[in-house]
Formats: structure tokens, C-alpha cells, sequence
């Protein structure tokens, strides 16, 4: 019925929600590791009154930078667990093929959002925690919001996703 049309035309854009996934992750990761770089070369005054203590050393720029750093890794675990999901289809027939199938639907409904927001978020606390150097086109943290925000929307809107993947858990 209804429901099945949903699933196959879901399924259709399955491949493109895993590599926007993907390009995605992969700027966010840049774009953290230059907050990180930045972080530890930028020098403020310290405890003696020098300028002499990295930004990083500071509490604050931790605590918006460290999660952050915890997220993409757990991001990225989830990412690879449904790109070997994905890839093992291949691999199954029969009832075990449409387990596998619907699994992998879920799978590629869900983190293409978690994904996205994720790489919003790191794009706007990356560029704050970086100051005015975050404004530079060198960083390239224009090019990661704006990648962010393209990809919150392509190949089905985020709170659509989320939605029909909880309706989906709900129903099984």
C-alpha cells in the first residue's frame, strides 16, 4: 500500500543520505580540527599576567570544543556501522534481505539529521570559539555552515526524517 511506496521511493535516496552524510562528517572534522589548532596556538594572558597560556588551557574554550570532539567520533562510528549495514545487503536473500533492507532504511533516515545538525553545530561553535580569525575565508568555516545547512535540507528535511524514522520504530 501507501506505506510500501514510502519505503521503496525512501530507498531510492538511501545512497545519497550516506555520502551527504559523509562529506558532511568529513567538514566537520576539518573545520574541528582547525578550532582545536587554533585553540592551542593562541595565546592569552595567563596567571602570571603573561601572554604566555594557550586559549585551550581555559575551561571555557574546552567545554565548547571537547563534547563537540566526542560527538564526531561517536558520529563517526555511526556512520561507518551504517555504511558496512549498507554495503552488506549484497551479502543476504530472501526474509533476511528485507530485515536487512529496513534496517538500513532507518538507519540511513537517522543519521543523515544527527549528521547534519552535528556539523551546524560545530560549524557556528568552531567559528565563535576562534573569534575574529573564525571570520577569515582561510578557515573555511563559511564553507562548513553553508555545507551544513545545504545538507540539513537535501534529500528530505531533517524533522521529516526523524519523524517518519520514529513513526517506522513505533510501527515495527
Amino acid at each position: 500500500g501507501k506505506r510500501a511506496r514510502s519505503l521503496v521511493l525512501a530507498d531510492q535516496l538511501l545512497s545519497g543520505r550516506v555520502c551527504i552524510s559523509s562529506m558532511v562528517l568529513a567538514s566537520s572534522k576539518l573545520t574541528m580540527a582547525t578550532a582545536v589548532r587554533y585553540s592551542a596556538s593562541r595565546l592569552c594572558v595567563g596567571p602570571d599576567g603573561k601572554s604566555d597560556t594557550p586559549i585551550m588551557s581555559y575551561q571555557l574554550q574546552q567545554q565548547a570544543l571537547v563534547p563537540l570532539i566526542a560527538s564526531l567520533y561517536a558520529q563517526q562510528f555511526h556512520l561507518n556501522h551504517v555504511k558496512d549495514m549498507y554495503a552488506s545487503q549484497l551479502e543476504v536473500q530472501g526474509e533476511e534481505l528485507r530485515q536487512r533492507q529496513h534496517e538500513v532504511l532507518m538507519l540511513a533516515c537517522s543519521v543523515k539529521p544527527i549528521t547534519t545538525w552535528l556539523a551546524n553545530e560545530v560549524a557556528y561553535t568552531a567559528r565563535e570559539r576562534c573569534g575574529g580569525q573564525g571570520y577569515l575565508s582561510a578557515n573555511r568555516f563559511g564553507e562548513a555552515y553553508a555545507g551544513a545547512h545545504a545538507g540539513i535540507t537535501a534529500e528530505g528535511d531533517n524533522r521529516v526524517l526523524m519523524q517518519k524514522t520514529a513513526k517506522e520504530l513505533l510501527d515495527t
